[in-house]
């Protein structure tokens, strides 16, 4: 196992790694839905987090872009709360790796981006792809647009 696989493995093990934002809030609109999407953390660390809530739909994807050597694809149960107390009554996580990046998406209910807008961390844990807290500052003034 190379350094950067190790130290990543190291990172991803600890949940109290909160990952502070790095980035500005980017906005893409389309005509169906929009993606809202953040840089957290710097280095190995840096990751993207992005929603695409679509206005009709009762889930809402949270995404997970960061580098990663290698891994290969995989599904489950992924577990998500935020400060307030917040934790949806489902959370489902689809992973894949490809050319060195790793994408994990975790479908949560709608009714999450109410908390998360009102809260001041996530914390997100889908096996060992993802294992982090984020502290998305802004949200709710991203949301309100």
């Amino acid at each position: 196992m190379n350094l950067f696989a190790l130290f990543l493995t190291a990172a991803l093990a600890d949940p109290s790694i909160e990952l502070l934002p790095s980035g500005k809030w980017q906005v893409e609109y389309a005509k169906s839905s929009c993606i809202i999407s953040r840089t957290f953390g710097e280095g190995e660390q840096r990751t993207l987090f992005g929603l695409k809530p679509a206005p009709y739909s009762g889930t809402v994807p949270l995404i997970f872009v960061r580098s990663a050597p290698l891994g290969r694809s995989a599904r489950g149960d992924a577990q998500v709360s935020l400060s307030d107390g917040f934790v949806p009554e489902y959370a489902t996580y689809v992973s894949v790796t490809s050319k060195g990046t790793h994408v994990t998406q975790i479908d949560v209910p709608r009714e999450t981006l109410d908390s998360l807008a009102k809260g001041e961390s996530i914390t997100i844990k889908a096996d060992r792809w993802v294992n982090l807290s984020l502290r998305p500052t802004g949200f709710d003034k991203v949301m309100a647009e």
